[in-house]
This record gives structure tokens, C-alpha cells and sequence, in this order.
């Protein structure tokens, strides 16, 4: 997908392409908090995952598609990889609820999670965080960014639109 201007985007599939306007996006100053409010693994943890999901996993049919493709919105296939790795993560320490046990044991998965690491790299730096983080009190010469103030994009954005294009 290529941004045109604040509210419209791009997406090339094969031959078509297709543009979809989008609310503008407004920015909601975000503190980011300590990762011990997030359950770390079991059911709990892939519970709250799957909260941060709309239906449909994050994926859209727009309209606008003549041979009614599927698209998704990077924010998702990003949590999606993330998400992917916690579960590999909590297979590898034996934490993990039975999904991410049955799903992280096999060559399939294991470039699955590979071509994730590459993908949130890539969108990691596609959007560039500015945002200063002081040096940690618990790591020194490290950071942690726990209590600081981040500039984000609205995700109630994509939530709402991805609603109106049920798959």
C-alpha cells in the first residue's frame, strides 16, 4: 500500500489497483507503560491478543477490488508477527497455552517466523518513532520507555474502517 496524501491510500495487486480513502488519521499522545499489565503467556495472554484483533483477523474485502481480493492493513499483519513470535517464544520456554505449542513445530513455521522478524524490521523503521527515551533508571546505559510520551497515529482509524468492509 503507498500513502497518497493523509487519508488516501494505494494497493497494488497483480495488475489493479485500487484507492481507498480513509479517515485522517489524527495523532493521540500515548504513554507507553511497563509490560507487566500484559498477561505474559498461557490462554490469558493469547485471550488479550486476540482482543487487540477486529473479526476477520484484520483483513478487508474493499469494494473497489474487481476480482474481490483480500488486503490488510499493515498494523495487523505487524501484530499478527508479533504475536506469532510471543507464541514461539512461550513453545520454546514451555509456557505457552497448547495453541502456540501445536503451532511452532515445524520448518514451515519456523521461516514463517522469519519472514515476521524481516517484516516488523522493515516496519519498524518504515515508521521512524522520533520520540526521545531517557536513559532507564533499572538498565544503566540502556533504555526502557516506560512512562514516556509517544506521538501516534489514531488506531480507532483502522478499527472503524476495516468494519465497513467485512470479509
Amino acid at each position: 500500500m503507498i500513502l497518497l496524501s493523509q487519508n488516501v491510500v494505494l494497493a497494488y495487486s497483480g495488475l489493479h489497483t485500487i484507492e481507498l480513502e480513509l479517515p485522517t488519521q489524527g495523532i493521540v499522545p500515548t504513554t507507553f507503560v511497563n509490560s507487566s499489565i500484559y498477561p505474559k503467556s498461557g490462554e490469558a495472554a493469547d485471550k488479550d491478543w486476540k482482543s487487540l484483533f477486529p473479526p476477520g483477523g484484520g483483513f478487508l474485502r474493499p469494494d473497489l477490488d474487481p476480482v474481490g481480493r483480500l488486503y490488510g492493513f499493515s498494523m495487523f499483519h505487524q501484530l499478527h508477527c508479533l504475536n506469532s513470535l510471543r507464541m514461539a517464544l512461550e513453545s520454546s520456554y514451555g509456557v505457552g497455552s497448547e495453541n502456540s505449542h501445536h503451532m511452532h513445530d515445524d520448518k514451515d513455521s519456523f521461516d514463517h517466523l522469519f519472514h515476521c522478524i524481516g517484516y516488523l524490521r522493515q516496519g519498524i523503521l518504515c515508521s521512524a518513532d522520533g520520540t526521545m527515551e531517557p536513559e532507564s533508571e533499572h538498565v544503566k546505559g540502556g533504555v526502557a520507555g516506560v512512562g514516556v510520551v509517544h506521538q501516534c497515529r489514531d488506531k480507532k482509524v483502522m478499527y472503524d474502517t476495516i468494519a465497513q468492509f467485512p470479509v
